[in-house]
């Protein structure tokens, strides 16, 4: 029965760390808009100072993308880092990978308003997420103490 409801715990925690992830986008995103608003500094530069500032443990690519060769083009290097993300489910990856696509690519103003925009997206995201959590994560649960239960009344 324990083993049957461990199980259920489990799988919610794993839906727990995708909504993390996601809430640590809306705070990489965030970070990339305050990083081009009052840092003038490339990109490689803002993400190794988000990598260096440990707040983003969810997102493993980002260090990826810091040790990776960026002569083979930004957007190569952050799509393969982001397909290498567990954390992350697909809509998110497809989210941080459209980002990456745009970013230094325009000027101050634009790139400003291309973090607001992904930021409203990944809050979407999350809002969306964290409801899908707890259904999920109630759902796990009973599933796993029924079959515990069960597997008890059927051994005993």
């Amino acid at each position: 029965m324990l083993v049957s409801a461990y199980t259920g715990f489990y799988a919610g925690g794993i839906v727990k760390k995708r909504c993390d992830a996601i809430r640590e986008c809306v705070s990489l995103v965030q970070w990339f808009s305050s990083s081009i608003a009052y840092a003038d500094e490339p990109l490689s530069g803002i993400i190794r100072g988000a990598v260096s500032s440990g707040e983003f443990k969810q997102l493993t690519f980002l260090q990826e993308v810091v040790e990776s060769d960026l002569d083979l083009g930004f957007s190569q290097v952050w799509n393969s880092a982001i397909d290498e993300q567990k954390a992350l489910d697909s809509k998110a990856s497809v989210l941080l990978k459209s980002f990456g696509a745009k970013l230094g690519k325009s000027d101050a103003n634009d790139q400003l308003e291309l973090c607001a925009y992904y930021k409203k997206e990944f809050e979407r995201l999350l809002a969306f997420a964290m409801q899908k959590q707890n259904e999920q994560i109630k759902l796990y649960r009973i599933t796993g103490s029924a079959i515990g239960a069960l597997l008890f009344i059927i051994f005993v």
